[in-house]
C-alpha cells in the first residue's frame, strides 16, 4: 500500500505539516507497518492548537502513552492545572499559549515553549507553581 492510499484510508491529507513530519518519522522506525499498527502510531500524538479549555475545578494532561503538545491555545482552571509526562513521553506547551488559574498563570510568546518528559509534571494551584523532574 502506498502512503497516499494509506492516508486516504485514513481520511488524512498532508495539508498539515504536523502530519507530515509525523507520519515521516513513524516511517523512518518502521517501513513495514500494518495498517492497524500505523494507526496505533497515530494515536501516540495529540496536538491541540488555537483551542480555548476551561474548567471550574481541575484540568488534567497526561501523557500516559504518547506525547501532548499545546500550541497558541488558552487553557483556564478555577483550581488546578497539571500537566504530567509518563517515561517515553512527554508534554510541550509552546507558541502564544497560556494556562491560568484563580492564583497563577503561565504566559508563553510565540515560539517559546515548556517541555516536560520521563516523569515531569507541572502543577498550578492556590499554592503556586510547582515543577517537578
Amino acid at each position: 500500500m502506498t502512503l497516499d492510499l494509506l492516508l486516504e484510508s485514513l481520511g488524512l491529507n498532508l495539508a498539515s505539516s504536523f502530519i507530515y513530519d509525523l507520519i515521516k518519522d513513524i516511517f523512518q522506525k518502521n517501513r513495514e507497518l500494518s495498517l492497524s499498527d500505523f494507526k496505533d502510531e497515530l494515536l501516540k500524538y495529540i496536538e491541540i492548537e488555537k483551542a480555548e479549555i476551561a474548567s471550574d475545578s481541575i484540568i488534567e494532561f497526561l501523557a500516559e502513552t504518547g506525547d501532548i503538545v499545546i500550541l497558541g491555545s488558552k487553557i483556564y482552571s478555577k483550581e488546578s492545572i497539571v500537566m504530567t509526562s509518563s517515561v517515553g513521553t512527554k508534554f510541550q506547551v509552546k507558541d502564544g499559549s497560556s494556562n491560568t488559574t484563580e492564583q497563577t498563570s503561565i504566559e508563553l510568546g510565540v515560539g517559546a515553549s515548556i517541555t516536560g518528559q520521563n516523569g515531569a509534571e507541572i502543577r498550578q494551584s492556590k499554592d503556586g507553581i510547582s515543577f517537578r523532574v
